[in-house]
């Protein structure tokens, strides 16, 4: 009887968390955006950024997602990724990047930017430290 109670709302507890960062990213610029009707979250602490995808993926479709979390690297967080550093997949990528002394943050820092048009295809979000 506890167990019918207690897993809805462990479930609904987990599903409110969205995605967050591996435990060395805590504390990191979080940037979120939308592309192809995917949605991203990228975090930025230092020279080490995270990409993570979230929703599903289905056969055939994981190469060009990789390159879309690819090019948000520097889109929402104005760094130039290191490539050679890179490692991960369509569904969680880290690396290395090299930023500017003065990083220039993607649309509005309280709120919601969109690129292209109210909730099109380039909606993106930056949120501070986590």
């Amino acid at each position: 009887m506890t167990l019918w109670i207690t897993l809805p709302i462990l479930t609904l507890l987990i599903s409110g968390c969205g995605a967050q960062p591996a435990p060395h990213m805590f504390g990191a610029e979080r940037f979120e955006a939308q592309r192809d009707g995917r949605n991203y979250v990228v975090f930025l602490k230092g020279t080490r950024v995270e990409v993570i995808r979230l929703g599903f993926a289905g056969p055939g479709e994981h190469q060009k997602i990789r390159a879309t979390m690819i090019d948000l690297i520097p889109e929402l967080t104005g760094c130039r990724l290191r490539e050679s550093s890179l490692q991960g997949d369509s569904g969680e990528m880290r690396g290395l990047v090299s930023c500017p002394r003065s990083v220039p943050v993607f649309g509005d820092p309280v709120g919601a930017a969109s690129v292209g048009g109210a909730f099109g295809a380039h909606d993106v979000e930056h949120v501070s430290g986590i």
